[in-house]
């Protein structure tokens, strides 16, 4: 404990906070502190300022459920950066997230493919970021939940990109598929079209996302059932 209060002095409480959900135990601060290394030597840059002021004109109320804030925030990023309709490339995503092209590519390595989390550092005046994927479709979707996590925590320094289900985690994963592939846009996609894997296949093909990410948002909607396709979820 003693060292993840270390850490907090250093950042900030919320971040550590929500790290620890992650890896709770003893190790929790000793792999906190290899995420923080890996951001730093990452080399990821982001800028989300633009993104971030045209998301914070978006209220989010108390009595809301974090799916409903986080795809009105992706809408108002998505308008204001011109891309209101229709997947976003590379190009569009990249001006969105303040970062370069080739981070949204497919790589070799990743720098914290190794480690339980991804993790988003503010430091020096700068967002930097490790990414555990080295897939295209799942760094775009890492990246965009890093504009989410500032989005929802405004003045944390460290963004811990996680698997848990805290609300942080939470709208991080909605808002980045809400800007990636809005619900009513997959249905327009699909049509009155069975919805199957070829399907599903087809539509994350377009908006080039894993299948997963289909499959988790159509469920999400009760479009499909819960148990539908689960054999295709991964982290989504």
């Amino acid at each position: 404990m003693d060292a993840l209060f270390e850490i907090a002095g250093r950042f900030d409480t919320e971040g550590v906070e929500e790290a620890s959900q992650a890896t709770q135990g003893s190790d929790a601060a000793v792999i906190l502190e290899r995420e923080i290394e890996a951001a730093r030597s990452s080399r990821l840059q982001c800028d989300f300022q633009s993104a971030q002021k045209v998301a914070a004109n978006t209220n989010r109320l108390n009595d809301e459920n974090i799916w409903t804030p986080a795809e009105r925030a992706a809408r108002a990023i998505r308008d204001a950066a011109g891309y209101p309709n229709g997947p976003l490339r590379n190009s569009a995503l990249s001006d969105i997230l303040g970062v370069s092209k080739s981070a949204l590519q497919t790589v070799r390595a990743a720098p914290a493919e190794a480690l339980p989390y991804g993790l988003r550092l503010h430091e020096a005046n700068r967002h930097v970021v490790a990414l555990r994927a080295r897939r295209s479709q799942s760094r775009r979707f890492e990246l965009a939940r890093a504009l989410g996590d500032v989005i929802w925590s405004t003045g944390s320094s460290l963004g811990p990109l996680t698997g848990t289900k805290t609300d942080r985690q939470r709208f991080q994963r909605n808002f980045a598929q809400s800007l990636l592939c809005p619900i009513d846009e997959i249905l327009g996609f699909l049509g009155n079209a069975k919805i199957d894997e070829e399907a599903i296949e087809s539509a994350a093909e377009y908006y080039h996302v894993n299948n997963s990410l289909i499959v988790r948002t159509l469920q999400k909607k009760h479009v499909i059932s819960s148990e539908s396709f689960d054999h295709m979820v991964e982290a989504a």
